[in-house]
């Protein structure tokens, strides 16, 4: 796993991913712009917690078995 400092955002985003939902229903959800979304979601794919399909969809990335691990730590999931 990557080196990042998970804030709550990185852990919104993680939730939303988690949840099936898009970039936008993601950024409106936590009051960021989809570009900080976006940002955030590299930061999880980096540090191994999300994974991108290779299917082109709104909805391409699943959550990883560390990012279950890191949810259920957290109280989250």
């Amino acid at each position: 796993m990557g080196n990042i400092n998970i804030t709550d955002q990185h852990l919104m985003v993680l939730l939303g991913i988690a949840q099936h939902q898009s970039i936008r229903e993601i950024a409106a959800v936590i009051g960021r712009a989809i570009g900080t979304v976006q940002q955030r979601l590299h930061d999880l794919e980096e540090a191994g917690l999300i994974s991108k399909s290779e299917a082109r969809q709104a909805r391409n990335r699943h959550i990883t078995s560390s990012g279950f691990a890191l949810l259920r730590e957290r109280r989250l999931g």
